[in-house]
């Protein structure tokens, strides 16, 4: 069994067993439905709500199932149900996602974890070419997304500014992890494979540092979807030297697995049943390309426009 197998497994099991353990986590598949089914018959049996509204409800109120699949995973080391379970993890907390004061940048989080199964998709709809550069948000992730805007769209006319500026981030006070994540991606757009390995590698050991609880820490999913992102925006010759990282907390056998079965998006591992079915038809639609406002007359900061992105995905429920 891989150590960070034994090591997941032993924490899942304990865990599982505390009455307070400050996590959602299950015993199994069957007492993880049976407990979102009593939370249907609670809170979402009600049939004269709104689509939007029944929406949100159900993305609010049904919990994600993410640790259960990864306990799982690796407990089968089964590299399709991880897949699948980073997929179904990304695609619920993309569309939770509310208003956090931020532009497009709030999302990048959710983006490198649904690149750890592929989902392009996600990428791209929290992306969009046409919203041009991040600037307003959590400055770290402002800057992390410029790059990883440069790098995907190949918009060189922003590069040297969006290094600069990087690059002055690292010199600030900021967690390991933050610089990890900036380091890697600056290393991509200048082409340094060794830089690049560095420090993908260190992201996975500066993940433990994240205030968070114990099973997030074990298997370093953001790291995964970095690894992905370098491979779809590098040439073939230059991501085959990107180093996969020998932190344990990386799992070398899943990124090999990807490969073999060409970067297969995920799909969802757990099909609700029933009167839960609606959950299904929800992680199914197609994500609400990202768009912003300028809800204030006295600035000209943008903002996620959370309520027309809502609307978006509704009507597409409605017209599927």
């Amino acid at each position: 069994m891989l150590k960070i197998a034994n090591k997941y497994i032993k924490l899942y099991e304990t865990t599982v067993q505390e009455t307070k353990a400050f996590v959602e986590i299950w015993k199994s598949r069957e007492e993880y439905i049976e407990k979102q089914r009593n939370t249907y018959e609670k809170y979402l049996k009600n049939e004269g709500v709104e689509t939007h509204v029944k929406i949100k409800l159900y993305l609010s109120l049904i919990s994600n199932p993410y640790l259960l699949g990864v306990y799982e995973s690796l407990k089968k080391e089964d590299w399709k149900l991880l897949n699948d379970t980073l997929y179904q993890y990304g695609r619920h907390r993309v569309l939770t996602k509310s208003g956090n004061g931020y532009d497009q940048s709030g999302e990048f989080w959710e983006v490198m974890d649904c690149m750890a199964c592929n989902d392009i998709e996600a990428l791209e709809k929290s992306y969009p070419e046409e919203l041009g550069l991040s600037s307003n948000g959590y400055p770290a992730f402002v800057i992390a997304s410029n790059l990883l805007y440069v790098l995907w769209y190949h918009k060189d006319e922003y590069e040297k500014e969006v290094i600069s500026k990087a690059k002055k981030m690292l010199k600030q006070k900021k967690s390991l992890w933050e610089k990890a994540i900036v380091s890697f991606l600056i290393a991509l757009c200048e082409e340094n494979m060794e830089e690049a390995s560095i420090q993908l590698n260190q992201v996975c050991v500066a993940s433990r540092r994240n205030d968070r609880h114990k099973l997030y820490k074990c298997f370093c999913s953001e790291a995964h979807g970095l690894y992905n992102i370098a491979r779809s925006v590098l040439p073939k010759g230059l991501f085959e030297q990107l180093k996969i990282p020998e932190d344990e907390a990386f799992i070398k056998e899943f990124a090999i697995w990807q490969k073999k079965e060409s970067y297969l998006k995920g799909e969802l591992f757990i099909n609700y049943p029933d009167e839960l079915d609606f959950m299904n038809k929800i992680l199914k639609l197609p994500l609400p390309e990202c768009c912003l406002c300028t809800p204030y007359s006295n600035s000209k900061k943008k903002y996620r426009d959370h309520e027309q992105m809502n609307k978006d995905l509704a009507n597409s429920f409605i017209y599927k």
